[in-house]
């Protein structure tokens, strides 16, 4: 299967993500038959605001790691962690 820019371009869609990263992913899993995985998100703000990888924990079946160097967002994070039975105990 050949994957070209136009097709996955056409398959954009936001959910959490800023650039439709959440719609090109979901194709490829579909494609791939991908069910479930591991993420690492750099820069993770508060893990919703423009994340990559949030829809990959809130509605597939994946886990990872969200990283935040500035201690402000990083207490946000902390906040959604606690409220996300997903995210574990890491």
């Amino acid at each position: 299967m050949k994957l070209d820019k136009a097709t996955l371009l056409s398959k954009r869609r936001n959910i959490f993500s800023e650039n439709g990263e959440d719609g090109i992913f979901e194709y490829l899993f579909e494609i791939f038959n991908i069910k479930s995985g591991t993420f690492c998100e750099f820069g993770a703000w508060d893990g919703i605001h423009g994340s990559n990888t949030y829809n990959l924990l809130k509605n597939h079946k994946f886990s990872g790691v969200m990283i935040e160097a500035d201690k402000n967002k990083y207490r946000l994070l902390e906040n959604l962690k606690s409220k996300t039975p997903k995210f574990g105990n890491n």
